[in-house]
């Protein structure tokens, strides 16, 4: 990298270089271990942003789900598990993505298929809105845990450089 696109960070006069690569590493592996996270969250613990859970589901949805073999005790947001890999890495926007593909085909109660032209990410906001409850983003835990990633990733590299 040339001299210009690096930052030059000064400890006890033994400069270390930090260059473009090292800084998209640790925000890759930042933003990885967060995914990680919040995937866990939202689909095993079942809980949102403030660790408040999803509610349970009304009678008739509940043996919908029976009727599928799903579990029905408690809303899980796994219908199908087209909302959970829909959110994504995004390490050339340095973002958790949520996708913008559309569900061709969803189960419907009556058990054909029909046709659905939402978004997950739309599907994720309709989840939020209807439940009132900040699903999607990022937890203080989960935030905390990307920063000491980040910096971890950091200070493993200088300690291996110097």
């Amino acid at each position: 990298m040339a001299e210009s696109n690096a930052i030059v960070v000064s400890n006890n006069l033994l400069g270390y270089r930090i260059t473009d690569d090292l800084i998209e590493l640790a925000i890759g592996g930042a933003l990885d271990e967060v995914h990680t996270h919040i995937l866990d969250r939202i689909f095993n613990q079942n809980k949102d942003v403030n660790g408040g859970g999803f509610g349970g589901y009304s009678e008739s949805y509940a043996k919908y789900r029976k009727s599928l073999g799903l579990q029905s005790s408690t809303k899980d947001l796994q219908l199908s598990d087209r909302l959970r890999n829909s959110i994504y890495v995004d390490k050339e926007n340095r973002a958790i993505m949520l996708s913008s593909q559309t569900d061709m085909q969803l189960p419907a109660r009556n058990g054909k298929l029909k046709s659905s032209n939402i978004t997950q990410s739309a599907k994720a906001r309709m989840n939020e809105k209807y439940l009132g409850q900040d699903i999607f983003s990022a937890d203080k835990f989960e935030r905390e845990v990307a920063m000491k990633v980040f910096k971890d990733i950091i200070f493993e590299k200088l300690g291996n450089d110097s």
